[in-house]
């Protein structure tokens, strides 16, 4: 996996600390990313939450209504460099026949 996350964050903290040099303790973090599953390994995952939704018709009184819902979307290539995510995971899996 790329070390985007691990790198832009630095970025951050230095911007930080050039724009507020009489402050201390400067600190940034990306959020949404998340911990998944994959395979047989757990690793950090970019994530975006997505709200999406369409009209229907009530069917007892024949009014349209808007129903939106929330969810997550993981992503499967970096959304800063575009490496692909799955590789990682494909190549830390056991393969048949070995332990792991």
């Amino acid at each position: 996996m790329c070390d985007c996350k691990t790198e832009i964050e630095a970025q951050l903290v230095e911007r930080l600390k050039a724009k507020h040099p009489a402050a201390a303790g400067h600190q940034a973090g990306l959020e949404c990313y998340g911990f998944a599953i994959v395979g047989n390994t757990m690793t950090l995952r970019p994530y975006m939450p997505i709200k999406y939704g369409a009209g229907h018709t009530n069917k007892k009184t024949g009014r349209e209504q808007w129903k939106t819902e929330k969810g997550t979307m993981a992503f499967s290539f970096c959304p800063f460099c575009g490496e692909g995510l799955e590789k990682d995971a494909q190549a830390q899996r056991p393969q048949e026949g070995e332990k792991p």
